[in-house]
C-alpha cells in the first residue's frame, strides 16, 4: 500500500517560539589568508605619517602577526622631517620596531649631510635628542600598527567564522533563504542582555566572546506529515525573501 503525503503550508510562527539548535563557531578550520591586509595597513601608515608631517619616500612595510615571540610591524623608507632625513633600513631575522638601522643627514645647522666628526658637543646633544625622540615615536608608530594590523585579522576571521556558522545553523535547523549573513541586524560580539531582546542566539563558543544573534522575526513552517499515522517526517522554515 502506498503512503500518500501532503503539506501545511499556512503555520506562521516567530524563530523564538521554535525549538532551534545552535551551532558552535568553529575557529580551527580557518582560511588565514587576508589578501588585502598589506594594502590597508600601508595605506593606514601613510596616512598616520602624513599626519605627523612626515614625508616619506621608498615606503615598504614589513610585518609578522602569528601572535609568537618576535613578531611584530615595522616599516622602512626616508622620513623627512624638520630636522633631517632619517633613512630606515630593515635589520636582523624579525619584522618589529626594533629591528632597523637608522641613518640620518640632519639640517638643522644649516648644511646637508653635515659630518658627525664636525658636531660641537652642543650640537651633537641636539642630535642625540632628536633621534631619541624620532626613535621612541618610530616604535610607538609601529606598536600601533601592529594593534591594528591584529585587528583587522580578528574582524576578517571573526566574519568568516560568522558566515560558516550562519549556513551550519540554516542547514541544521531546515531553514530556506537567500539572506546573506549581513543582511539584517546581527551581532556577532557579546552584548549586554537587554540589547539581544529581540534577538536569538543562534552559534557561540565558550573559549571566545563571540556569540552570533539573529534578529527575531515571523517564519513560514512546511511540516511534511504522513495521513496515515499523523507522524511528522520533515520540518522545513521557510523565511519571507521580501
Amino acid at each position: 500500500m502506498t503512503t500518500t503525503k501532503f503539506i501545511i503550508t499556512e503555520n506562521v510562527k516567530r524563530l523564538s517560539e521554535l525549538e532551534l539548535e545552535t551551532v558552535e563557531l568553529d575557529y580551527h578550520n580557518l582560511d588565514e589568508e587576508n589578501p588585502f591586509l598589506s594594502e590597508n595597513l600601508e595605506q593606514i601608515l601613510t596616512e598616520k605619517l602624513e599626519a605627523k608631517g612626515w614625508d616619506v619616500n621608498d615606503l615598504k612595510i614589513f610585518y609578522s602577526l602569528g601572535y609568537c615571540q618576535g613578531d611584530g610591524f615595522m616599516f622602512e623608507g626616508s622620513i623627512t622631517t624638520k630636522e633631517g632625513c632619517f633613512k630606515i633600513k630593515q635589520s636582523g631575522h624579525y619584522f618589529h620596531q626594533n629591528s632597523k638601522t637608522i641613518n640620518v643627514d640632519y639640517y638643522i645647522f644649516g648644511e646637508d649631510n653635515l659630518d658627525e666628526m664636525d658636531l660641537t658637543p652642543e650640537q651633537e646633544k641636539i642630535v642625540e635628542n632628536y633621534e631619541e625622540e624620532f626613535n621612541e615615536e618610530y616604535k610607538d608608530l609601529c606598536r600601533e600598527m601592529e594593534k591594528i594590523g591584529y585587528e583587522i585579522i580578528e574582524a576578517n576571521n571573526e566574519e568568516s567564522i560568522c558566515r560558516s556558522a550562519y549556513e551550519e545553523w540554516k542547514t541544521k535547523n531546515n531553514v530556506e533563504n537567500n539572506h546573506e549573513l549581513w543582511d539584517e541586524a546581527y551581532i556577532i560580539k557579546k552584548p549586554e542582555k537587554e540589547k539581544t531582546k529581540d534577538y536569538l542566539l543562534i552559534g557561540t563558543s565558550g573559549n571566545t566572546s563571540i556569540e552570533l544573534y539573529l534578529k527575531d522575526r515571523e517564519v513560514k513552517i512546511f511540516d511534511e506529515v504522513v495521513n496515515t499515522n499523523n507522524t511528522y517526517r520533515t520540518k522545513t522554515i521557510k523565511e519571507d525573501e521580501e
